[in-house]
C-alpha cells in the first residue's frame, strides 16, 4: 500500500532515472512554436468582439 503521492514520486524517479518522457518530435515542435499562440485571447478581451 502507498501514501498518497507515493506512486507518482516513484514514477517520477523513474523518469529521471530514463533523462525523461518520449515525446513525439512533431508533437514537441507544435508545444515550442508560434502556432500554438496565433489564436490566443491572452491579448484580447474575449467580450469585446
Amino acid at each position: 500500500m502507498y501514501y498518497p503521492g507515493e506512486r507518482a514520486l516513484i514514477r517520477k524517479a523513474k523518469c529521471d532515472a530514463a533523462g525523461g518522457i518520449e515525446i513525439v518530435d512533431d508533437i514537441y515542435e507544435y508545444l515550442t512554436s508560434d502556432k500554438l499562440y496565433i489564436h490566443s485571447w491572452d491579448h484580447k478581451n474575449r467580450f469585446a468582439e
